[in-house]
């Protein structure tokens, strides 16, 4: 099937032509044997949208690496035990049961690039930054099965990772309305969409990258957010079970680095943001999970004062390949500004799959992570459904070694 392209500017920052192949909703397009081709010569078969069969979901996040120019942020991006995003790219492509149950769908749960993003060395978003960190050490896993881009807060204009997220990743098309407008960095933001990947699954896609205090999102970008959490989320989610992915937390757990004292830990200001609009999971009880990144590390986080005995599951899927944070001997659980937060942070490298069980309803998540010292071969080591207590039950508290 032919693509097309979307029409953007080719220039000295994005010498490369970005082409897309629109499959309308109205017409049954997998199960046909058709393939899509790939300059290589590789392809990948168009998926059937009307299935509804998906089986094994792979989920990665934060994949970035920082290279800091300066601080204790540095990380050797030429490093595979520093930066084993490669290596965790080629663990999912070659998962030992991938042949007899292929990967359906692999959600990128957002902050695919660092380089060119505020703070960080080059200020200046290009392709070469993106082919650099993503593209290139992606490209196995980028035509082994379809994927879901999240937005990430560095791919926000205000970051400068804004105009290779609208190339690339924006679902809009060629008309591309949504862009960066510099040098004031109006941002546009992705309307939420949803996707049934399975019989009784609904994946939710919220565009949360600017819910940062440091962005300081205009007045109309607060409306929008307004409506995406308050109107679209609840609508979208009315009539099947879903997982909302965000790539900023609605509930998250940071180490205070800037205490005198150490070892105080907060509500992050992204979910900070995002809980000041007061979004009530009891008025979308088919919500079974919001699944997110943003944290550097896997984390789970439970409402423990919640009364709602059905709150979903949070999971932040943050640690395949940017620079870990470790919270050794963090309270637990939580209690800050009237709260009170279970929660668990392991700080390996890694990635999450999730296989639908023979039940064709549950699904089963196993958290693979580093098993060796140079983060060069990854093995499961937790697997839970979505239940709060079972997962309590299943990740351990971090400790200090």
């Amino acid at each position: 099937m032919k693509m097309t392209s979307r029409k953007l500017a080719i220039n000295e920052d994005f010498p490369v032509d970005v082409c897309e192949l629109l499959l309308p909703p109205s017409s049954p397009s997998g199960g046909s044997g058709k393939l899509i081709r790939f300059p290589d010569d590789s392809t990948l078969p168009i998926p059937d949208l009307f299935a509804m069969n998906s089986s094994k979901v792979a989920f990665i996040g934060d994949t970035g690496c920082r290279g800091r120019s300066d601080g204790d942020d540095d990380q050797d991006c030429d490093d595979s035990a520093e930066w084993p995003f490669e290596k965790i790219v080629d663990k999912v492509v070659n998962l030992p049961d991938i042949d007899k149950f292929p990967l359906d769908i692999v959600v990128h749960m957002g902050d695919y690039r660092y380089g060119g993003t505020q703070g960080y060395k080059g200020g200046v978003d290009s392709w070469e930054k993106w082919e650099n960190e993503f593209f290139s050490p992606a490209r196995p896993l980028l035509t082994a099965a379809p994927w879901i881009f999240v937005r990430g807060n560095h791919e926000i204009c205000f970051s400068h990772g804004g105009p290779g997220w609208f190339r690339f990743f924006d679902y809009e098309g060629p008309h591309q309305t949504r862009r960066c407008h510099f040098p004031n960095y109006q941002e546009s933001l992705t309307p939420p969409y949803a996707l049934d990947i399975a019989t009784g699954l609904r994946l939710i896609v919220l565009d949360t990258a600017t819910a940062h205090k440091t962005v300081k999102p205009k007045v109309e970008v607060k409306a929008q957010y307004e409506t995406f959490l308050n109107g679209d989320l609840i609508n979208l989610a009315e009539d099947k079970e879903s997982w909302v992915l965000s790539h900023v937390p609605f509930l998250a757990v940071e180490e205070d680095i800037k205490s005198p004292v150490g070892g105080e830990y907060f509500i992050p200001d992204s979910t900070d943001y995002l809980r000041k609009f007061n979004f009530d999971f009891s008025r979308a009880p088919t919500i079974k999970a919001v699944l997110a990144a943003d944290r550097h590390g896997f984390q789970w986080t439970h409402d423990a004062l919640s009364k709602n005995k059905d709150y979903p599951v949070h999971l932040a899927i943050g640690h395949s390949g940017v620079k870990l944070d470790h919270y050794p001997n963090a309270p637990n659980p939580l209690e800050v500004e009237g709260l009170k937060w279970d929660w668990r942070n392991v700080d390996k490298f890694g990635f999450v799959v999730a296989t639908r069980m023979k039940d064709a309803q549950s699904w089963n998540f196993n958290v693979w992570l580093a098993s060796d010292n140079d983060n060069s071969d990854f093995t499961p080591e937790y697997d839970f459904k979505l239940d709060n207590e079972e997962i309590k039950k299943a990740l351990p508290i971090e400790e200090d070694n």
